[in-house]
C-alpha cells in the first residue's frame, strides 16, 4: 500500500504526461488560421487549461435565471420591498443638499448630539470623596 504523498505524486506525473500527450497531438494537427473567430454560441478560451489543451474556443455558457429574466418579469423583488418597507414609498433622499456641504452637516449633527448630552446630563453633584456611588 502506498502513501498519500506517493499516491499524489503519481498522480500528478500521471495528469502532466497526459498533458504532454494532447499538447503534442493538438501541435501535431495542422490548423488552418490557428485562432479561429468564436461564434454565437462559442467563445474565445482564457483559461489555461484551455491554452495548455491547445484549444481556441469553448461552447457559450447559459446565463442564470436572474440574468435571463428582465427586473419587471421578477415581481418577487417588489412584493418583498412592499411588504418589508410599506407599498408607498417616498423618493429617497440625501442628507446633504446641493447648497449644503458635508463638513456643515457634520457640524449640525455634532451639535445636536452635545445638545443631546448635556440635556441628560445628570443634576447629581460627583461627591467629594471622588469616589462612584453604586446604586
Amino acid at each position: 500500500m502506498t502513501s498519500h504523498p506517493t499516491k499524489l505524486r503519481t498522480e500528478l506525473e500521471e495528469a502532466k504526461r497526459h498533458l504532454r500527450e494532447v499538447i503534442e497531438t493538438v501541435k501535431a494537427e495542422p490548423t488552418s488560421e490557428g485562432m479561429t473567430e468564436a461564434t454565437d454560441d462559442q467563445r474565445p478560451a482564457r483559461s489555461k487549461l484551455n491554452t495548455l489543451l491547445g484549444t481556441t474556443t469553448v461552447p457559450q455558457r447559459p446565463l442564470g435565471l436572474v440574468q435571463r429574466v428582465g427586473v419587471p418579469q421578477r415581481p418577487t423583488y417588489d412584493l418583498i420591498a412592499d411588504r418589508v418597507l410599506g407599498p408607498n414609498v417616498g423618493q429617497p433622499s440625501s442628507f446633504l443638499d446641493i447648497e449644503h456641504n458635508y463638513a456643515s452637516h457634520v457640524a449640525h449633527r455634532l451639535t445636536e448630539l452635545r445638545q443631546r448630552l448635556e440635556a441628560k446630563a445628570v443634576a447629581e453633584p460627583v461627591p467629594s470623596e471622588n469616589r462612584v456611588r453604586w446604586r
